[in-house]
């Protein structure tokens, strides 16, 4: 195979199929979605009709894929999680971070925390999205085990299982349909 590294495991049977240099640093890309999931999953568990107005702050701290959410428009935590989950925008874990820590460096500090927690100790996290930085590192053991603690989450499997959600319209945009 090509790939530098691979681990393909069954969870349910608890057995390794293939692995191949599974402590070798990589970038984590869009993996790094699943510890924002599972961090705001957490720490939104009872909050997800809870509001949140977007600010310009917000919005100037996602690039990437997008669904360009606007300063001033409403949304719900729950329709964030789906947004960043299911839809993969940045935009919404932007916002996500947000609302668990009140700024994006402090839900990156969360996320490293919670790694630490995990025994992800080659995990290092800068940012809530996954877009690429040089210093964001990660191996295919710690997210293993990254997904392992994900799988155990009643809302995380929920939102990430759906495969269509309707985000319905608020007062500056018309619904959306994530895939």
């Amino acid at each position: 195979s090509r790939a530098n590294a691979v681990y393909l495991y069954n969870f349910e049977n608890d057995r390794v199929l293939v692995s191949k240099n599974t402590d070798l640093p990589i970038f984590p890309a869009s993996t790094v979605k699943i510890m924002t999931g599972l961090v705001a999953a957490e720490a939104l568990q009872g909050r997800l009709q809870e509001t949140v107005t977007i600010t310009r702050a917000m919005v100037d701290a996602a690039s990437g894929f997008r669904m360009y959410l606007e300063p001033g428009e409403i949304v719900t935590a729950e329709q964030m999680l789906y947004a960043g989950l299911c839809g993969g925008y940045n935009d919404a874990c932007v916002v996500l971070a947000y609302l668990v820590s009140g700024s994006v460096d402090a839900f990156v500090a969360q996320m490293n925390a919670r790694a630490a927690q995990l025994g992800m100790s080659a995990t290092v996290y800068t940012n809530p999205t996954g877009m690429h930085n040089d210093r964001m590192v990660t191996t295919v053991d710690d997210i293993v085990r990254l997904a392992r603690a994900a799988m155990e989450n009643e809302i995380y499997m929920k939102i990430v299982s759906t495969v269509k959600y309707t985000m319905p319209g608020n007062n500056l945009a018309p619904s959306r349909t994530f895939y």
